[in-house]
């Protein structure tokens, strides 16, 4: 089955509560206007579609501006999250699309091995872009997530911020994934892009293209 994100609610996320996450399905949502579905309904029927269970997630908004109204909470059934985290409806699907269709593929092709953990550094954040501050990140509307590593059938490791640099199956890998993550999501940033990235692979859906 495919893989999917742990989640929390925005409440025990923001006061750092992890709690075991628990599949049930949401209540069904009520149809603004007949014949017709809002964006997030789409979302929601697209997670439903890919068999993910999963609950919906309060809407929450700071003073800030950080917050979001559709975010989920997505119990995995394939390769699961070090840590469970909040995030937006469309990233859990790009998410889980971009598992399914590029990060199992490409672990086998290049290590032989199927991927049984996803190590991430983060999803909801509310903060500025880092390097900049022109504006909020990604990460304050649950929109970005940043990748840091895997854990592999076999038990190896695979570290974004020791492997991406050095020659060898696992830089493949890795600079492989990158390639195809910018065909999935809008914005994709590699070590090789700053000092706040040197470690991880930043994917967000932002709406604006770039990938470096």
């Amino acid at each position: 089955m495919r893989g999917a994100i742990g989640l929390v609610v925005g409440v025990l996320l923001l006061a750092g509560c992890v709690p075991e996450p628990v599949a049930v399905r949401p209540t069904a949502v009520a149809v603004p206007r007949p014949g017709g579905l809002t964006r997030f309904q789409q979302c929601l029927g697209d997670l439903d579609e890919l068999g993910i269970d999963f609950q919906l997630v309060p809407a929450f908004s700071t003073a800030e501006g950080c917050g979001f109204a559709d975010g989920v909470k997505v119990a995995s059934d394939g390769v699961v999250l070090n840590r469970p985290t909040a995030l937006s409806c469309e990233l859990a699907v790009a998410f889980a699309n971009f598992e399914y269709e590029w990060i199992e593929p490409l672990a086998r092709r290049y290590l032989h091995q199927g991927v049984v953990r996803a190590y991430h550094a983060g999803t909801y954040a509310c903060r500025d872009i880092r390097g900049n501050g022109k504006g909020l990140s990604e990460h304050a509307h649950g929109r970005a997530i940043d990748l840091i590593g895997f854990d592999l059938t076999d038990g190896t490791v695979v570290n974004v911020g020791r492997d991406w640099a050095g020659p060898g199956p696992k830089s493949e890998f890795l600079h492989a994934l990158a390639k195809h993550a910018c065909e999935r999501f809008d914005v994709v940033l590699m070590p090789g892009h700053d000092s706040y990235h040197r470690d991880h692979l930043h994917l967000d859906l932002s709406g604006k293209k770039y990938c470096g």
